[in-house]
């Protein structure tokens, strides 16, 4: 499958090396401070194109109450909005 891992922490950073190391196709989104993640392409939360995944993977909680997706790993900030109008 083709995931794309939307912000969140070190857990995500975990969930995505699993799903790589299951031989899965990933990109990353937000989280590029935590440095190099194996088997994962990078990608940023502002202007990604999120279409051609079978599945989106979101942080709990998804946003905080500012409605920003929660994502403090990453150098960019998007609002939870934003992000629903870039699903296909």
């Amino acid at each position: 499958m083709n995931f794309a891992i939307i912000g969140g922490d070190m857990r995500q950073v975990c969930l995505t090396e699993l799903f790589a190391n299951d031989g899965h196709r990933i990109t990353a989104f937000g989280l590029e401070k935590a440095g190099h993640i194996t088997g994962a392409e990078q990608g940023t939360l502002n202007g990604a194109s999120l279409s051609g995944y079978d599945c989106y993977v979101l942080p709990l909680p998804a946003s905080g109450q500012d409605g920003r997706i929660n994502a403090p790993l990453s150098d960019t900030s998007q609002s939870i909005e934003g992000l629903l109008r870039l699903l296909p």
